[in-house]
Order: C-alpha cells, then sequence, then structure tokens
C-alpha cells in the first residue's frame, strides 16, 4: 500500500457521518471503496491491516470487520489467512442474453486463458447424459475433463461431452490451446444456435478444491449447459464447476 493511498483512506474517513441512520459498517465499506477506486489499486493490492483501518476510521475493529466482510461477499476484496486483505482481481462475467465460450469470456476481460487436460477419452455415456444428447442407445460420446486458467489461475473444471460421430478424430486435435467451442464450429462445421443451462451453488469437495486452489466447503457454481444446433438438435453438454470468487452470471430480462 502506497503512502498516497493510505492517505486516501485518511481523507475517506472525513466523510463519515456520524450522525446517520446509515450504518457505520456501510458508510465506512463505502469509503474503502471509494479510496481503491480512487488511488486507482491494482488487482491483489494489500488494504492496510484491520488495526491500521480501525485507527484511520476511529471505529472498532468489530465495525471494520463488518465493513470488510461485505466488500468480501461483494467480490471487490478477498482474505488470505495470515497474510491479510487485498483487492480482488475482476470477475468473469457471462451475460446470459449471448453465447459466448469461457475462453471468449476470459478473452473479452483481457485475461490470458489456459487449459490443462485431466482427461480425454471415449465412454458410454450415463443415462443423464444420453437424455441430454438425446442419444440413441449404445452411442458414444468424447468425454473431455479439462482444468480452465484466467492468468495461471485456476478457475473452473469443465467436463465436455461430445457424440462420437460429429467428430470422429476429435482426441487427435490439441485441446490445450483456444476454445473447443472454436474448434467444433470452425473444423467439424457443428454450427451453436441456442443453449439451455442450468446454475445452482454447491461446495466444493477436497478433489474439486485441490484443483481449484481453495478449501473444501468453498462456494462453487454448478452450471450444466446443453447446445443445440439450428434443427434443435443438441450438439455438446458441458458441466463446469465455477469458483464462487471468481465468475459472475448476469442476466438480462425484458417485459
Amino acid at each position: 500500500m502506497t503512502e498516497n493511498a493510505s492517505s486516501l483512506f485518511a481523507r475517506s474517513a472525513n466523510q463519515i457521518d456520524r450522525s446517520s441512520p446509515v450504518p457505520l459498517y456501510h458508510q465506512i465499506g463505502e469509503a474503502i471503496l471509494d479510496s481503491i477506486s480512487k488511488a486507482n489499486l491494482n488487482p491483489k493490492s494489500q488494504l492496510p491491516s484491520e488495526e491500521q483501518l480501525g485507527k484511520i476510521f476511529n471505529v472498532s475493529k468489530m465495525t471494520i470487520r463488518q465493513a470488510l466482510a461485505k466488500l468480501v461477499s461483494d467480490g471487490v476484496l478477498e482474505r488470505r489467512q495470515g497474510a491479510g486483505t487485498f483487492v480482488s482481481e475482476e470477475k468473469i462475467e457471462r451475460r446470459g442474453t449471448k453465447i459466448f465460450s469461457l475462453y471468449e469470456d476470459m478473452k473479452n476481460k483481457g485475461l490470458v486463458p489456459a487449459n490443462q487436460i485431466l482427461e480425454k477419452k471415449v465412454i458410454r455415456p450415463n443415462k443423464h447424459v444420453t437424455q441430454r444428447l438425446q442419444l440413441a442407445e449404445g452411442d458414444r460420446v468424447f468425454k473431455i475433463t479439462r482444468l480452465r486458467l484466467a492468468n495461471k489461475t485456476p478457475f473452473t473444471i469443465n467436463v465436455a461431452y461430445i457424440p462420437e460421430n460429429s467428430c470422429p478424430d476429435l482426441l487427435e486435435n490439441d485441446l490445450t490451446q483456444g476454445s473447443l467451442f472454436r474448434l467444433l464450429e470452425e473444423k467439424y462445421l457443428i454450427t451453436v444456435k441456442s443453449a439451455v443451462q442450468n446454475i445452482q451453488a454447491v461446495k466444493a469437495n477436497a478433489y474439486e478444491a485441490s484443483l481449484l486452489r481453495i478449501k473444501e466447503g468453498d462456494p462453487l457454481l454448478y452450471m450444466q449447459r446443453c447446445m443445440f444446433n439450428q434443427d434443435d438438435v443438441p450438439v455438446t453438454y458441458y458441466v463446469n464447476f465455477l469458483r464462487g470468487d471468481k465468475y459472475t452470471f448476469t442476466s438480462v430480462s425484458y417485459r
């Protein structure tokens, strides 16, 4: 934390109105957010300690903890055990009105995407995948499991199921590079016209936590996504486990 940034926190403290009905912790949170913006702090910049912030704002550590907890919950800040509180990296955002691959989402945010292949093989799918892809009995699929990274930080485990008969030599491609979605479109001429997805909150198990460098029990977004061609035939089915602190979903609705 630079001296200039620290002085901005001190100036923000002068804006706190102790006679206001707005809770102190909320005002302090807004003041911290304003200071971060004015100081143009980069992601991973460290904030003053709780004790220092308490002195700057002349409040108890409990009030500071409340303010910081709200900003952590909002994704503005992140806590690191034994290290302190830091400005969070910008979350990857997906909008519900247009179909983008996760690779494109990252590129649009100016991040450097990368893939680690955890598994790639041909399988006979279970009943759930068979139904999602509307397969006939005996049809096989490619199962490709990837760890997706943004700026070298893992943010999702992606499992893709793709009918084998639509691209028989798929596994011969270098799947560590670029977008699988784009490969299917450009090389195999699989046109995606629509997608249906379901998102729910889950807790990371030990395996997921170890891959994503988080704690067991931390929140994940569990996304199931089925893509359809122009004839409404399903062409791919994806399952994603996305870090809740790195990803946000925005839906636009009209009346």
